[in-house]
């Protein structure tokens, strides 16, 4: 029974770190986009 929590909770433990991981990913393309965008119309201006 104690494995069974403990497995479970290391899972959702991992999911957890999964999608904060996705999210900074996401954040970090966003960001990278959005940086490469600024550029460009500084440029053009």
């Amino acid at each position: 029974m104690m494995v069974d929590k403990a497995t479970t909770q290391i899972q959702h433990d991992c999911g957890i770190r999964v999608l904060v991981f996705i999210k900074l990913i996401e954040s970090y393309i966003k960001y990278s986009l959005d940086n490469s965008i600024l550029v460009r119309l500084r440029f053009v201006v």
